[in-house]
């Protein structure tokens, strides 16, 4: 069972290096959850009043 679970993660990390597609599936989440803090940030400056935190313009929207 060890060796199973050890061929399955290095089999991941094998693709996961030579596939650029693969590689932006698995890291997905952890844009989506960025772009919400961003989101989440920006209107709680607007309801409060203050200035929005400096984002990048390519994220704006």
């Amino acid at each position: 069972m060890v060796w199973a679970w050890l061929l399955i993660v290095l089999a991941t990390v094998f693709v996961w290096l030579l596939s650029p597609s693969f590689r932006t599936w698995t890291e997905r989440p952890k844009f989506q959850m960025l772009e919400r803090e961003a989101l989440y940030e920006r209107a709680a400056a607007r309801h409060l009043g203050a200035p929005a935190a400096e984002v990048p313009d390519e994220q704006r929207r």
